[in-house]
């Protein structure tokens, strides 16, 4: 296949420098691991992740310059890894907690969660091997966050600031943090509720330095289309519901709004993001069609080729070793499905649940290639952080719960609420395999587009990705058990006692669960469903207006905020607002990444100390281990996240507003 004509790397294919060194790979499996528990924490807490590939290339590059031998492309191959973190810790956080929801897990039992996200992940790597020479020359694709990331990787060779400025972040939100998960001394929300006439009001304003850094890393618009969601689901709905339901009062307004959200509240917003999903499905019909074209039309049309005969930079994975990869996948995953159906303890017989096990795994390979597919084009059409994937997500499980519905009514009983919730742990662990796979393949081609750019060899990228994917898969195990164990997630706690205001809301998985369920039974609460419809139908409206104008209105969004609780929402406009007033500081000019690696690192502090708080929680059972202070001391408290909030407001809009390149 001839390539079609495009800019030359940064470094030759004749010029041939070490890539994956063991200062490299060690740099590398460090910096996966932060990224992967950071990214697992604000997935689970705010239902996002913050793209790993920019900061990691920075990172990798101001540790690396401290050696005198060290070389670009040894950093884009650290960068290459690293994005696996982000990549795995997403597709677990949107899609496997929903086991815990739906009660097939009371726990994250390790082996088995790291088999489902392995294979999974592995076959997102194989996939996107033959799609990288397609995809990366396909007119139309631009890969903005690829090209973005060879351009940091060309321009900070050499230099640290970008580093130092994530460093410093990273200390920051990590002490703010500690302070308030921790010892309690800064306040992490102020909370005002009560109620009148039978109605609950109130509203939370949160301070977490991760919500603040991640307002302003995703944006004005989205963070303003959250909040409206906040008000319209906390500000408008909740009242409405507490007039309309006979919950029993748990003493405190907000424990009782807590509990509405529970039971009501949050399936509107799962009405909200559900229609949304499937609105952005259906605008986006005629690129998927043409991304499955692409994909399969010239897939085999480089087999003929001699590796010999290509240039460095054009090198892949052989195709035999990807042979091998598959077949090991397809064995384990089919002792994964069968693991899985004998634990849901359904009347099925060895022959059924061999049956059902196979199906996965086909369903797992045509449509994991699909979806493999669909990501790759849409990383080059808008990029991973604006892919569909959540919507993509979405889909697979409608359409799983739909082909598996006819079987299970031939064999089991779903009035049942036991074999109905089991039913749905089938197509939820299907779908975690999907999800790895669909977003490896997401994120391996913007590195691969990065790696084109600065001269990288793809059989090396492609080779440290499936050590990214390892060490993620290790790291993501663990540290959702104990996130489970320390905070409790979608409102299921594993102990008695616990905080809501610390819960993890997981509103993804929250969404995934709710839309097998609603397939499997009448028993949802539709009337709530159908609100959040309503909601969702008004917002695509109010879009498709202010689109024409330059704007966005995201119906995901809304949805979110309507989801997840206050505290979490407020902090992430505050984030927003300075994202705005940068923007209108600079009056038009091009802002450089200071603002945004400094809230990366702020991110990956703060949600790496909540990881790290996590331990002596679950050792001493309560959030309250280390503990230094009473309540009178909360007015300080409060007082001290105000001033600590201003600062963090202050310091990124100085460091946005620089014009400077890093």
């Amino acid at each position: 296949m001839s390539e079609p004509s495009q800019k030359l790397p940064f470094i030759s294919a004749e010029q041939k420098l070490p890539e994956i060194t063991i200062r490299a790979v060690i740099i590398a499996i460090i910096v996966t691991m932060i990224l992967a528990a950071s990214n697992a924490y604000l997935a689970l807490k705010l239902g996002s992740t913050i793209a790993a590939s920019i900061p990691a290339a920075v990172i990798a590059m101001g540790i690396l310059r401290f050696f005198k031998t060290s070389n670009l492309l040894e950093a884009n191959i650290v960068q290459t890894a690293a994005s696996a973190g982000e990549g795995v810790a997403a597709a677990v956080a949107f899609v496997l907690p929903a086991l815990i929801l739906v009660g097939y897990w009371n726990h994250f039992p390790y082996w088995q969660t790291v088999s489902i996200v392995l294979f999974g992940g592995l076959l997102g790597v194989v996939f996107s091997v033959p799609l990288r020479r397609i995809m990366l020359n396909y007119p139309g694709l631009r890969f903005p966050e690829g090209t973005a990331i060879g351009n940091v990787l060309i321009s900070s060779s050499g230099q640290g600031k970008g580093a130092k400025d994530m460093l410093k972040g990273g200390l920051f939100g990590a002490f703010i943090s500690f302070c308030q998960d921790g010892l309690h001394v800064v306040a992490s929300a102020v909370g005002f509720w009560g109620t009148k006439g039978g109605a609950i009001f109130g509203m939370s304003l949160g301070f977490a330095p991760a919500m603040i850094a991640a307002g302003y890393i995703v944006g004005f618009s989205v963070t303003l289309t959250m909040f409206v969601g906040l008000i319209v689901g906390w500000g408008i709905a909740l009242p409405w519901l507490s007039l309309h339901h006979s919950l029993a009062s748990s003493g405190s307004a907000y424990d009782d709004a807590m509990a509405l959200w529970s039971h009501s509240l949050r399936y509107i917003g799962v009405g909200t993001m559900v229609t949304g999903g499937l609105w952005t499905l259906l605008g986006i019909l005629k690129p998927i069609g043409q991304g499955i074209k692409v994909s399969f039309s010239k897939i085999f049309s480089s087999s003929s080729e001699s590796l010999g005969n290509l240039p460095r930079t054009q090198r892949d994975l052989p195709m035999g070793l990807l042979g091998v990869l598959i077949i090991v996948c397809i064995i384990a995953l089919y002792f994964v499905f069968a693991h899985t159906a004998s634990t849901t303890h359904l009347p099925l017989s060895p022959g059924v649940n061999r049956l059902l096990s196979i199906a996965a795994v086909v369903a797992i390979l045509i449509l994991g290639f699909l979806l493999a597919s669909i990501s790759a084009y849409f990383a080059g059409l808008i990029g991973s952080s604006n892919s569909p994937l959540s919507g993509l997500l979405i889909a697979a499980v409608l359409l799983l719960s739909l082909l598996l519905l006819p079987v299970f009514k031939n064999f089991i009983n779903l009035q049942d609420i036991t074999s109905e919730n089991m039913a749905v742990a089938i197509v939820i662990v299907v779908t975690t395999c999907l999800a790895t796979a669909s977003a490896i393949a997401l994120e391996n081609m913007q590195d691969l587009k990065a790696g084109q750019i600065v001269g990288a060899t793809p059989w090396k990228q492609q080779t440290m990705l499936i050590l990214g994917v390892v060490v993620a898969t290790f790291v993501v195990a663990p540290v959702f058990e104990l996130l489970f164990q320390a905070y409790g997630l979608g409102g299921v706690y594993p102990h008695a006692g616990m905080s809501p205001e610390n819960m993890l809301a997981a509103p993804q998985a929250g969404l995934m669960e709710a839309v097998a369920k609603g397939v499997f039974s009448g028993q949802l609460p539709w009337h709530e469903i159908r609100v959040g419809v309503v909601i969702a139908v008004i917002a695509i409206v109010i879009d498709e207006v202010v689109k024409r104008r330059g704007h966005r209105f995201p119906v995901l969004a809304l949805g979110l905020g309507i989801y997840v609780p206050p505290e979490a929402i407020t902090a992430v406009f505050i984030g927003g607002l300075v994202h705005l007033w940068v923007q209108r500081r600079l009056k038009g000019k091009t802002a450089q990444s200071e603002g945004t690696l400094l809230a990366c690192g702020v991110v990956a502090g703060a949600s790496i100390m909540g990881v790290l708080l996590a331990v002596p929680f679950v050792m001493a059972g309560s959030s309250n281990a280390l503990s230094l202070v009473g309540s009178g001391f909360t007015p300080i408290a409060e007082a001290l996240a105000v001033i600590a909030t201003i600062l963090l407001a202050v310091w990124i809009f100085r460091k946005g507003s620089c014009v400077k390149s890093i």
